[in-house]
């Protein structure tokens, strides 16, 4: 039974005791907040400490897609996240310049619009010298009003993300009104991306699975090409270009056998039948 002490006092160990709970739970709640926090300051500190435990320490952000389609706020967002990375104070990484990105874009022959598909991160990546990539998938708003967007890192060497993450942007009306302003693009081609701006996607038709080459069987390698091609009224790809390679013969094998694909053709916005640029992958695995 604890007494109090003639002058009120409360006993020493008592006291000892009061203050080490008010210790622990103050530790507890401030620890909580932090975890709690998703704000972008927090998400780009968490990817920087991420990128900085890689052998390649440049990380490059691509440009944030959804809710449905490419859009500016897609690019303002991830042009901030991108900042913040850089700004986060964590030693020895780098941040590729998202000012490249639509050369290199163009350099492998599409438009900005793709820059946000994951399929192409690294693509990307390697192209401006990134060990890693960020992408974003915005999910709307939330009952806040603010922004979500679901982030995710990824190694050039890896196709599952080694971090996943949302973040909340906080918005106004100007910010909110991006979420449905398309990317526009002064395109290589004339032709359209599917998937974008009221075009819909091919749709394979026969698509038969890529043949190995001896040299990959005997070196047991695979893995995953990525083949940019446009799909023409007659449903034929043509125009293919190699975007992700891999080794012992795989990434021409790729491209053989989507030449010999066929597909059901895109539509467009007015219903008819329309060519479009689109985005397959050709996967190889030894099982």
């Amino acid at each position: 039974m604890t007494s109090i002490a003639p002058n009120g006092a409360l006993p020493r160990g008592l006291i000892n005791g009061w203050s080490l709970f008010v210790c622990i739970t103050f530790s507890l709640f401030f620890a909580s907040t932090a975890l709690a926090d998703d704000s972008p300051q927090a998400g780009a500190l968490e990817i920087a400490k991420a990128v900085s435990k890689v052998p390649t320490k440049t990380v490059l952000v691509l440009d944030f897609g959804g809710p449905t389609d490419a859009t500016i706020l897609g690019e303002k967002l991830a042009d901030q996240f991108s900042d913040l990375i850089a700004g986060s104070g964590v030693q020895g990484i780098q941040v590729a310049d998202r000012t490249q990105i639509l050369q290199v874009a163009h350099g492998m022959g599409l438009e900005r619009q793709f820059a946000f598909r994951d399929i192409l991160g690294e693509a990307f990546a390697e192209r401006l010298e990134a060990g890693s990539y960020v992408t974003g998938k915005i999910a709307g708003l939330d009952g806040n009003d603010n922004i979500t967007v679901k982030l995710q890192l990824y190694l050039t060497s890896q196709d599952a993300p080694i971090k996943s993450l949302n973040v909340s942007f906080p918005s106004d009306a100007d910010t909110a009104g991006l979420l449905s302003a398309p990317v526009r693009d002064l395109s290589p081609s004339d032709v359209p991306v599917g998937g974008a701006s009221g075009y819909s996607m091919p749709r394979c038709e026969s698509c038969p699975q890529g043949t190995f080459t001896k040299a990959a069987v005997d070196h047991k390698a695979q893995g995953i090409a990525v083949v940019s091609m446009i799909v023409g009224l007659d449903g034929v790809p043509t125009d293919l270009r190699l975007l992700k390679s891999l080794p012992y013969g795989l990434g021409e094998a790729a491209l053989a056998t989507v030449q010999r694909w066929r597909f059901v053709p895109a539509t467009g916005p007015d219903g008819n039948p329309a060519a479009v640029r689109a985005i397959v992958e050709v996967s190889f695995r030894l099982y």
